[in-house]
C-alpha cells in the first residue's frame, strides 16, 4: 500500500494506541519525549526525522515485497516519517514542561506520581530518593499549624524582613512555582527590601 494518507493515519492510529502511559507528546507542534541528559537532569527533547523513524521502526513490523512476492523487513520510508511528522494538530497529549517536585493542576490536584499529568500538561521526575506522602484535600488545624512553621520559621525565621509586606511577598514567591496553573494569567513581580547590605 503505497497510499500516503492512509499509512500516516494508520501511523498515528497505532502510535496513540501504544502511547499508555504517553512517553511521546506534543510539544510546541513537534512530536517529543522526555529524556535525562549525562547530568541526570531530565528535559523535552524535540524528535527530528531520524529519532522519530526509530520510534515508528519498533511500533510496527515493516515490509516490502519482493519480485517474487517475498516478504521481507524493511525500514520505514523517508517519505511516511516526513509525511507523519507534517500533519498540522499532532494527535499527542500536549507536554509544556518537566517538573522535579509535585505541582497543583488547573483545577487543584496535586501532582504527586511520577509521569504525565493531562491536567497540568507535565511530567513528573522526581529525583532519587524524594518520597512525598499523599497530600489530604482537607488539611487538620495541625497540618496548617505544621505547614506555617515550615515556610514563616524553619525556611524564612532568621531572614530580617523590613515588615509583613515583605514576609508575604517571600511566602507568595516561594509559593508560586507549584500553584502557577492554578492561576490564570500574569502573575505579579515580588519586590522583597532587606534593612542594610549585605
Amino acid at each position: 500500500d503505497r497510499n500516503l494518507p492512509r499509512i500516516t493515519g494508520q501511523i498515528w492510529d497505532l502510535l496513540k494506541q501504544q502511547n499508555t502511559p504517553p512517553v511521546l507528546f506534543r510539544h510546541v507542534g513537534k512530536v517529543a519525549r522526555v529524556e535525562v541528559d549525562d547530568h541526570q537532569q531530565p528535559g523535552i527533547v524535540q524528535l527530528d526525522k531520524i529519532q522519530f523513524r526509530h520510534v515508528v521502526a519498533r511500533a510496527a513490523r515493516w515490509f516490502r515485497r519482493t519480485k517474487d512476492g517475498e516478504q521481507v523487513d524493511a525500514a520505514p520510508p523517508m517519505d511516511v516519517i516526513e509525511d507523519a511528522l507534517a500533519i498540522p494538530q499532532i494527535p499527542l497529549p500536549v507536554l509544556t514542561g518537566v517538573v522535579e517536585a509535585p505541582v497543583f493542576a488547573k483545577k487543584g490536584e496535586i501532582q504527586i506520581d511520577p509521569g504525565y499529568h493531562k491536567g497540568s500538561e507535565l511530567f513528573y521526575v522526581p529525583p532519587d530518593g524524594l518520597s512525598v506522602a499523599p497530600v489530604p484535600g482537607k488539611p487538620t488545624a495541625a497540618e496548617i499549624k505544621a505547614a506555617k512553621i515550615l515556610l514563616l520559621e524553619d525556611l524564612l525565621g532568621d531572614f530580617p524582613f523590613t515588615g509583613e509586606a515583605e514576609l508575604a511577598h517571600a511566602v507568595a514567591l516561594l509559593l508560586l512555582p507549584f500553584v502557577r496553573n492554578m492561576i490564570e494569567g500574569p502573575t505579579p513581580l515580588h519586590l522583597i527590601e532587606k534593612p542594610s547590605p549585605g
